[in-house]
């Protein structure tokens, strides 16, 4: 169980952007298996492109052409940005509600 104390937003927003922080990040609010299975909804996505794009984990993404390398990169940009902003958003949002939920006395 988490402890029951205040959290700081800047500081989860940073931990969202560091692999093994963000994790911490979520259980500290107590949000783990949520923000697990947001992630594993993500890569099923990921998946998805890489699969429409023809890409498997072991192809070399220089035997692709040009414009679908170029089309396929760009997709990939803009899921990262999308995945990021996603997990910004939430986190800061479940942050602001933890604060919230929290008797006043701690602060």
């Amino acid at each position: 169980m988490a402890k029951k104390a205040p959290v700081n937003l800047t500081v989860r927003t940073i931990y969202i952007f560091i692999p093994i922080l963000s994790l911490f990040a979520l259980y500290r609010i107590e949000k783990l298996r949520l923000g697990i299975l947001i992630s594993i909804l993500f890569s099923i996505v990921s998946w998805g492109i890489d699969y429409g794009f023809g890409v498997d984990d072991g192809a070399d993404l220089e035997l692709v052409y040009f414009g679908e390398h170029l089309v396929y990169l760009i997709i990939q940009i803009a899921y990262l940005v999308i995945l990021f902003t996603v997990f910004v958003y939430l986190i800061r949002k479940w942050s602001r509600e933890w604060n919230k939920k929290l008797p006043h006395d701690t602060f």
